[in-house]
Order: C-alpha cells, then structure tokens, then sequence
C-alpha cells in the first residue's frame, strides 16, 4: 500500500496532483516533523528536479537533522513523491528515542529488497564541506544511497572514497547530494577487487569520519574534534607495530579531493569549480610502524606515512591522550601536523543526548516502550572457539574484534528495520577462512522461521571478511532480540 493511500490517518486518500509543496508532516506527535519540498540543482546546462525530505525535531533530541534528496523521473508530479523516505524518517526517529543516533560517516544497512530499489543496500550520512554548492542547514546530515559495491568499497576505504567517486563521475564537488534511481554504480566489480587487494585493505582500520586529512603544500593537516578521542583512545589495544588506518572525512576547507583509481599512475582529484584545489583531502591517513625514515607521500586517495618506531610512538600517543604532534619527513616528502578542537555543534547534541539519559524510566517524556525493548538486538556473549594463538597466527586480535563489532551493528540494524516484535534469543556461529570467507549459522529460542534466518544471513554476509594468513578461525555471538525470550509475551500490541 502506498503512502498516500494511507499516510498515518486510517480510511484517508489523497490526490497527488492536488497537493502543493512544501508539506509538513508529524512523525513523533509533538517531537519530530518532515518537510517534503522542491528543489533545483545546476549541473552545467541542465537542472535536476528533487524533492527533499528534511527532518526538525531531531536536534532536540541530541541527533543531527537529515536531509534527504530525491531526483524526480521525467514526468512525475511534485506531489507524486514516495513515501518511503518518511517511513524511513520515522524509523530514524524512533531509533533515536531509544538512544541510538547516527553522524557523520554512519551507514544504515538494508536487505535484498533494499531501499527504493533493489539496488541501493545502504545509506551512508555526510557533512558535505562549506565550500560545496548544495549545503544543508547547520547541524544536518546528508543521506546518500549506496549500492552493494558502494557498501563494500566503503567499509574498506571509507564513505569519503564512495563521495569523491561520485564526484569524478557526475561532475559534482564533493559529490552529488541528490539521489537518483537511474544512476550508474561508482563501483564496479573489478574496481571493488583491486581495493580489496590494496595493502590498507589489510592493516586495521578506524573509520572516523569527524577526523579530516588535508594537504596544503608540502604538509598534511589532521584535523581531530574533542569528540573522538573517546574512539582513538582504542590504539592503545593495538599491537605497536601494526599498521594502521584512520577512515577520515572530508576537510570542511577543502576545495580538491583525491580520487581512488584502479591503475593508480598519477594521483588524481576533482576540485570545486573555480578553485585551484590548494587545499586536497583524503579519504584515509595511514601510518606505517618501525622504518627507517619518516616519510609522507599521496598513496591511492589518501596520505600514507612511513614512520620510525620513535615517531610513531609520538603519534600515537597524541592520538590517544588528545595533544598536538608534528613530524617533519627526514626525505623528500610531506610532514604531518595533528591538531585538536572543539565541535560546539557535537558539544551542544551531546549534552542534550546526556540529559535525557539522565531521566528515570517512566519520568522520561521521551520514552517510547523502554520496559518493552530497550534495542533491537544486544550481544549478551561472545565465544572464541579457537584457541587464542591460533587465532593470533590467522590474523590481528584487533582486526578480529573490529569484525566481531560491525556483526553486531548489522544483527542491530537487521531487526530494526524488521520492527519490534516479542523477544527471543539468538545464537550466530561464525567460520572465517583464507579467501575473506565467512560462514554463518543461526539458531533462536522460540525458534525463527526459516526465511527469516536466510535474511539475516544474506545481510551478514554482505559484511566484509577480514582476510586470514593461516587456518580458520571460529566464533560464536549470542543475541538477546527485542529484550530476550518472553520479554514481550503477554505485553505485545
């Protein structure tokens, strides 16, 4: 049934040619609205046509606003748009009332059926820079369609790759804000199999995308908010010397950004219009432990630097205690220069996210249901069952623990969107092997239907592997759903 045959009001229809844009509509009763409006982008000779579905309300609650753009098809009315976006919106809403909120560099996963189209299998939030043509009102996030190809190239390089992809391909700085269900994928197969063979791919990975890299000359800036020290605080887990990747966003300042390409010969980057590109962003900053030299230089779409064990250990003390550190290249090539600072705008959300857990169950006006389910899916235990120096053998405990952590983001995400329903319990068993194979098994206490299991698997294994150097590696999650078995019998509308 479409929106419009039933948008919220039982026995309501509405004739899209007689509505007028913009329409204001309430999501959560006297806390969240949506506008559904017009708007026009020039791109060269032509226009585009969308709509825009804006969020208000969601501030308030310590989320960023989203905004979301639809191309509208040759033809089609104004008032002919889906209604999808607001169910979407509404869901967004709803998950944040429960204390789970999105940034920038966030991604909301879909199943098979996608988003709109079987095609796109993920939304992926960014904070576009000020110099960009189209930018949304302060304290809003952009909501851009991704396909599995996109999805996978982002969880190895980034959301900012996918954005400077786009970019390249429409013609567009930073990338094009709109959506459109015509468009052609950024990624292709191949492309996707060179990035997965790419040495980042390999090292462990941090995506943060409030983190900015930035050349200016012969140095790049690394522009770090307060915020995420929290985050970067984790290298102090990590193994001294392994390599590692920071996942950044895009420089606010910035008016060029690398491109990733498949036969990497010179590097390349598209830059605003009229703006000589001076300021050139990267979509990762990688640090290579224990060499002989320091050394900075454009790797692929990002700045890698070759470190010694002495400035490394510098480097990654800054990270993690929150202080300013600069490298200077004892070769020819680019210093590197970390500086902190504060985010009033994350400041603001974040006390605002801090005063509501502050209230009482059943005081909280905000409360939706909270002795029902508190989220989706909750991991309760995690089980390694192989041994610890075997698994050591097949690949880094830290890259194995990020993998374990993206599995329960997307068991969380999966019965999310499935809405809520009466709890049980759930077991996942995993099998990882060389080749980046990952085999997944799942049982559940009251038993799932059987669909309903493939589902969940089909959107697990659209998770990328870590790649093993040696044998298997064998774990097990176990899952309390919607609060756990029974914690909804007898309390279900």
């Amino acid at each position: 049934m479409s929106w419009w045959q039933n948008p919220g009001l039982p026995g309501i229809s509405i004739d899209p040619s007689s509505v007028r844009l913009p329409v204001e509509l309430e999501l959560v009763p006297e806390m969240v609205l949506a506008t559904i409006d017009l708007m026009q982008v020039r791109v060269g000779d032509r226009e585009i046509n969308c709509w825009t579905y804006q969020s208000r309300g969601l501030c308030d609650l310590g989320q960023k606003e989203i905004l979301f753009a639809l191309k509208q098809d040759d033809g089609q009315s104004p008032g002919s748009f889906p209604g999808a976006p607001l169910d979407f919106f509404k869901n967004i809403a709803e998950y944040v009332l429960k204390g789970e909120y999105l940034d920038a560099g966030s991604i909301t996963t879909f199943g098979d059926s996608g988003f709109l189209s079987g095609r796109f299998r993920a939304i992926g939030y960014v904070q576009p820079p000020a110099i960009a043509e189209a930018c949304p009102p302060e304290k809003t996030l952009w909501a851009l369609l991704l396909t599995a190809n996109e999805l996978e190239a982002a969880r190895i390089g980034g959301l900012s790759r996918i954005m400077a992809l786009m970019g390249k391909r429409d013609l567009y700085f930073p990338c094009p804000l709109w959506n459109d269900l015509q468009r052609d994928d950024s990624v292709s197969d191949d492309m996707l199999l060179a990035m997965n063979r790419s040495p980042m791919s390999q090292f462990p990975r941090m995506p943060l995308h409030s983190v900015t890299a930035s050349r200016m000359e012969n140095k790049v800036d690394c522009l770090i908010p307060t915020s995420a020290r929290a985050s970067l605080s984790q290298l102090r887990d990590l193994d001294e010397e392994m390599p590692m990747a920071i996942l950044t966003g895009i420089d606010g300042a910035a008016d060029g950004f690398l491109v990733w390409q498949k036969d990497e010969k010179a590097p390349l980057a598209i830059t605003a219009p009229g703006f000589p590109g001076d300021r050139l962003g990267g979509s990762f900053l990688c640090f290579v432990p224990d060499q002989d030299h320091d050394l900075g230089l454009i790797s692929d779409d990002g700045f890698a630097f070759s470190l010694t064990a002495q400035s490394w250990r510098k480097i990654r003390q800054a990270l993690v205690e929150g202080k300013p550190c600069a490298v200077a290249a004892t070769n020819p090539g680019l210093d590197l220069e970390i500086q902190w600072f504060d985010d009033p705008d994350m400041e603001i959300l974040s006390t605002k996210r801090e005063q509501r857990q502050h209230f009482e169950v059943g005081e909280d006006p905000l409360c939706v249901n909270r002795e029902k389910s508190s989220v989706p899916a909750r991991a309760t235990r995690v089980e390694l069952r192989t041994h610890e120096p075997d698994v050591a053998r097949a690949l880094d405990p830290a890259v194995l623990s990020a993998y374990i952590q993206r599995l329960e983001d997307v068991v969380r995400d999966h019965f999310f969107y499935q809405g809520p329903s009466e709890g049980f319990d759930l077991l996942l068993e995993c099998t990882l092997s060389p080749g980046d194979h990952a085999e997944f098994r799942i049982s559940s206490k009251p038993v799932m239907e059987a669909d309903d299991e493939n589902d969940a698997i089909d959107r697990l294994s659209l998770t990328f592997a870590p790649s093993l150097r040696e044998g298997i590696v064998e774990f097990a999650m176990e899952f309390a759903v919607w609060g756990g078995a029974g914690a909804l019998s007898g309390d279900t509308e």
